[in-house]
């Protein structure tokens, strides 16, 4: 006990830090420590001190605080945000977990018909797009409104699976940084956006609905890419995140690559366009439910250097 303490006086003789000597009642100690400071404190004396001291109901410590010590980066991770991952990564795989379930229902209740095919009976699952199935009226001509509303029930839980991913991931980069609020406003925009694809269906509203998905899908690119970029510079956990996330991001600017250079065709577009679509589709659920497990097992907690 002696000697630890004496070791800390030596500490705080370096310039720069203030020694103060005050009781400390309670346990943990290291926790009302933080509290009364209100700043950094050295957190290798919990090592030092051993767990007698710390676990003291009374004690007298000598507190050493730095005034001239940087800020730290980023923010405390409190209680609170320890629960809002595992929360959050619920609420996403809820969300997922529903949309398959209204997709699964509209593509059972979808008449038929495709856009290179419009005889065919039921649907296709690489020939037709997914807004196929938001049509009131199905590219055959038979009534489909009730699968309808069951893939626009969908697509709205999907719009909620995207915007708790997006505000998930951060918390995996290592630093706090200005990728956070990007990473979250472009993924709410995209969200929001997304809303308004499978209500304006291209038979009543035309390239409106063309040109809605276009830009809700440029700026999940865009999310994507921060998101990506965030998570490189981050450590080999969370690195590891990125490598479905880069598959994901090829897909999808595959597929609008594909869905701009026919959207000025006449004809019907090819059978890869839709397929391109299920394919980068599937790749960015599966990295959205990678994501929510970590953060639902609470996994996912801003980690400082």
């Amino acid at each position: 006990m002696r000697r630890c303490l004496a070791k800390l006086a030596s500490v705080g003789k370096r310039p720069g830090f203030e020694a103060r000597t005050e009781p400390i009642q309670g346990a943990p100690l290291t926790t009302q420590l933080e509290a009364r400071c209100g700043c950094r404190i050295l957190r290798s004396w919990d090592f030092e001190m051993g767990d007698p001291l710390l676990r003291a109901r009374s004690a007298t410590v000598t507190v050493f605080v730095g005034r001239s010590v940087k800020r730290e980066r980023g923010r405390r991770v409190r209680r609170g945000d320890e629960l809002a991952a595992p929360r959050s990564g619920l609420v996403v795989l809820l969300c997922l977990l529903a949309f398959s379930g209204f997709m699964a229902a509209a593509m059972w209740l979808y008449p038929g018909g495709n856009w290179l095919d419009r005889r065919v009976i039921g649907h296709r699952f690489f020939a037709n797009f997914l807004c196929d199935l938001t049509q009131p009226v199905s590219l055959s001509g038979v009534d489909n409104r009730l699968g309808a509303r069951c893939a626009q029930l969908g697509m709205l839980c999907f719009a909620g699976a995207l915007i708790g991913f997006f505000w998930l991931i951060p918390r995996h980069f290592v630093r706090e940084s200005r990728l956070t609020a990007w990473v979250r406003g472009l993924g709410a925009s995209a969200a929001l956006i997304f809303l308004a694809v499978p209500v304006t269906p291209s038979q009543h509203f035309g390239r409106l609905h063309a040109w809605l998905a276009l830009a809700a899908g440029a700026l999940g690119i865009l999310a994507t890419l921060c998101t990506l970029f965030g998570l490189a510079r981050s450590d080999r956990r969370a690195r590891r995140l990125a490598r479905l996330g880069v598959l994901a991001l090829l897909a999808g600017a595959f597929d609008a690559g594909l869905f701009i250079y026919h959207l000025a065709d006449v004809t019907p577009p090819p059978l890869l366009v839709p397929a391109a679509q299920k394919g980068a589709a599937l790749l960015f659920c599966l990295w959205m439910v990678q994501v929510a497990w970590r953060g639902f097992g609470g996994r996912a907690v801003t980690r400082h250097p």
